[in-house]
């Protein structure tokens, strides 16, 4: 998983296992604003915005 900007900053990448992904916290320390995650798994990689308020 990787965590992006909106002006397009890298600024966190984790490796997280499918188990372990209920307990993860990301972006605890970001400021309020809207993020981009993308998700790799195997082929597939998705793209979720995410707002955080």
């Amino acid at each position: 998983m990787a965590i992006y900007d909106m002006a397009g900053r890298l600024l966190e990448t984790k490796d997280i296992q499918a188990d372990d992904l209920s307990s993860q916290k990301i972006g605890e320390r970001y400021p309020a604003g809207v993020y981009n995650a993308i998700v790799t798994q195997g082929d597939e990689t998705r793209v979720i915005r995410v707002v955080k308020r």
